[in-house]
């Protein structure tokens, strides 16, 4: 038997006997350890059972209220900022900040990752010229990265938090570099809105997009774009996406252009307040590094798994691993995890595959440890298995 055979039958059985019960868990409740959609909490997922018109007066007061509070968490006054909301993932807000820039002006993208490349990809399908500087994607983008390079676009847009990866963009410092040129800046805050503190008016950011599915804790299906007033004025480039046309709607009736989706607003409503209840942006920031924390190092030392991203270049929100060994079948680890209402992403990061684990949403210490305990088990599991098929 080798060695490596013998060590992974000793780690294997006393494990088993350490294996975390939740006498209190939920067994219909699917622990999602993804980076978003993320599990909600059962006052977010009530909320979904209430029928609502759309324009219903009750309803126009809770979109005035969860405005001003998503202003709030941004750190922005709404004498310089609006919040629009749009129907749709995340991706809706980007391209309709995109879609209104002015098709003369040229835009830059600053990208480490599938989402910065996403930017890219919206802004040249409404042909607009874009130049996309592409940087290493394991590491944070800092504004030194930028001294070489001659900044001639009007537009820059990138991500804060770079979701395919765990990389946490230093926009503290790029944003005002930008700025000191005069630069319209877009800041993907997908899934850092809520979960990282962000100053927005301090760093005198243009539009900051966001949706409601990430460190919000709610449902997917709205997004919204945090707007300079100044920067707004006169952008109009579309139809259903028009931003300056559903922000004139705000202001003026508190309601959408379309049809919203009340269930959905009206369940981010209540994760807002839930937020704001739990101590705010910063409580839950010092719970993500906490988590994301305990899910690095154990795995780490547990599995001997290796993460892709170094810990100065990784943010609190997730974390990604290599493959733990040659011929591991993420597909099995996926489905024997699923048995114990587990839920795990797997990615291609530089053309190899890995595992992406996030530490957001609703879920309790307890819950996390059960979840590294049974990710820690079937690898464990699947090490002996693969190294016997092949002893």
């Amino acid at each position: 038997m080798s060695s490596i055979l013998k060590s992974i039958r000793k780690l294997n059985y006393p494990r088993l006997k350490n294996m975390r019960i939740l006498s209190n868990f939920n067994y219909q409740k699917n622990i999602i350890l993804i980076p978003g959609p993320v599990t909600t909490s059962q006052r977010v997922k009530d909320s979904m059972t209430k029928d609502i018109a759309s324009r219903e007066h009750n309803f126009i007061k809770r979109i005035t209220r969860l405005r001003k509070n998503l202003l709030d968490i941004g750190q922005v006054s709404p004498k310089n900022y609006e919040c629009i909301l749009i129907g749709g993932c995340g991706t809706f807000a980007n391209e309709a900040v995109i879609g209104s820039f002015d098709k003369k002006a040229q835009h830059l993208v600053l990208s480490n990752g599938v989402y910065g490349n996403r930017l890219s990809e919206i802004s040249e399908t409404y042909g607009i010229k874009t130049r996309k500087l592409d940087f290493d994607e394991d590491k944070k983008i800092k504004v030194k990265n930028l001294f070489n390079h001659s900044i001639f676009e009007q537009y820059v847009s990138l991500v804060h938090h770079e979701t395919s990866n765990g990389v946490v963009n230093n926009i503290e410092e790029i944003v005002p570099y930008l700025k000191w040129e005069n630069k319209t800046v877009l800041i993907d805050g997908i899934s850092s809105f809520g979960g990282i503190p962000t100053n927005i008016e301090k760093l005198d950011i243009d539009f900051f997009v966001s949706s409601s599915n990430k460190c919000l804790h709610g449902f997917p299906g709205i997004s919204f774009v945090i707007a300079k007033k100044s920067s707004i004025q006169n952008m109009r480039m579309s139809y259903s996406l028009d931003l300056y046309d559903q922000y004139v709607e705000f202001v003026n009736n508190q309601q959408f252009r379309f049809t919203p989706p009340p269930q959905i607003v009206n369940s981010l409503y209540e994760a807002v307040d839930e937020l704001i209840e739990s101590g705010g942006v910063d409580a839950r920031y010092k719970q993500y590094l906490e988590f994301n924390k305990i899910l690095r190092s154990r795995l780490e030392n547990e599995s001997g798994l290796k993460s892709f991203v170094s810990n100065k270049n990784q943010g609190p929100i997730m974390v990604v691993f290599y493959y733990p060994f040659k011929g591991f079948s993420f597909e099995k680890l996926y489905r024997r995890l699923l048995k114990k209402k587990i839920v795990i992403y797997s990615a291609k990061i530089k053309n190899k595959e890995v595992i992406r684990l996030g530490n957001i949403g609703h879920i309790s210490l307890d819950e996390l440890n059960y979840c590294i305990d049974h990710i820690s088990y079937e690898i464990d599991n699947m090490k002996r298995e693969h190294y016997e098929f092949y002893e």
